[in-house]
């Protein structure tokens, strides 16, 4: 099995109601409080990492904006 790289179309997926983005096998989704503007039915690709340790995640798709969001690790 090949690795995707970062930039890849990944899937995003809801996981007990929160949408969330699996990289690396760990999973990460909005800060706790805060509900993404994502569609589920639309890939996002990853464009880097914050000094937090959170991910940059954009998602397009066709006849909207691009929307940017920074998403952290879920807490287990």
């Amino acid at each position: 099995m090949s690795q995707l790289k970062p930039r890849t179309s990944r899937r995003i997926s809801l996981a007990k109601g929160t949408v969330v983005f699996t990289f690396y096998g760990d999973l990460y989704a909005p800060r706790e409080g805060f509900e993404s503007a994502f569609l589920v039915s639309v890939p996002v690709t990853l464009h880097g990492e914050t000094k937090h340790g959170g991910i940059i995640v954009k998602q397009h798709h066709r006849g909207a904006k691009v929307i940017c969001e920074t998403w952290y690790p879920l807490a287990a």
